[in-house]
């Protein structure tokens, strides 16, 4: 099953995770929003019958994270209970959703992310909520998510995060693409008659005169090392 997480929110749990040099923890948003393929079937594309009934009609979107004051250590990160009434508090006075607060995360900093014992235990004794998705990542922003509910029956699910960007940096993507196919034209390369493109055959540039095999491999590595690189997640899908 998957839950979506908003750009926004991903590089924010990101940032605390990483910027911190210990153990961290803290609490996020979640919102329910129309139900998509991606988050309402497994990867085998089979409906999730487990799931509760009102799980199966909605899809789950993580759209903020936030911290609390607290101890932490390299093995632990401990919130008062005091501490956290005062924050809901606080957030009720400003007129949020206190409801939306269904997501707990933390970090193991340079160890493995994976829920311990301990982790486990505090899932367990959430039982006010409908349900609960739990997030743990460490310092090379490995994950692992998993979503819990409590009704009609106690049961629980791995998940994957997909990334959903907002819809101004789709229409970003569009006005590029566009603007691409307007002014950029690419080199065709022919061998004789025969456009390299269509047959499927290795494109390379004929080699320039008084250029031999070895300047023009350095001319192709320098040209790679000058391309931006896009930054790469093991574990992330984006849509």
């Amino acid at each position: 099953m998957n839950i979506y997480i908003t750009k926004y929110a991903w590089q924010k749990v990101c940032f605390y995770v990483t910027e911190c040099a210990t153990e961290i923890s803290g609490f996020g948003k979640v919102r329910e929003i129309p139900a998509t393929r991606d988050s309402a079937y497994t990867d085998e594309g089979y409906l999730t019958e487990f799931i509760p009934p009102r799980l199966r009609d909605v899809a789950l979107e993580i759209y903020d994270f936030c911290i609390v004051p607290q101890t932490t250590g390299y093995a632990h990160a401990t919130m008062d209970a005091e501490v956290l009434a005062k924050f809901l508090m606080a957030e009720i006075r400003k007129g949020v959703k206190v409801e939306d607060y269904r997501v707990w995360w933390h970090s193991h900093a340079f160890m493995s992310a994976y829920f311990s014992t301990i982790d486990t235990g505090t899932i367990d004794d959430s039982s006010d909520f409908l349900y609960l998705v739990s997030l743990v990542m460490n310092h090379r922003l490995k994950y692992q998510a998993r979503l819990d509910w409590y009704a009609p029956e106690r049961d629980w699910t791995n998940v994957s995060l997909v990334v959903r960007q907002s819809g101004a940096e789709t229409k970003m993507r569009e006005a590029i693409r566009a603007e691409i196919a307007e002014k950029i034209t690419p080199i065709k390369y022919y061998y004789g008659n025969t456009d390299l493109r269509e047959t499927g055959r290795d494109i390379r540039p004929l080699l320039t005169s008084g250029q031999s095999r070895r300047d023009r491999r350095r001319e192709r590595r320098l040209a790679r090392r000058s391309q931006p690189r896009t930054p790469w997640h093991p574990q992330l899908r984006i849509v």
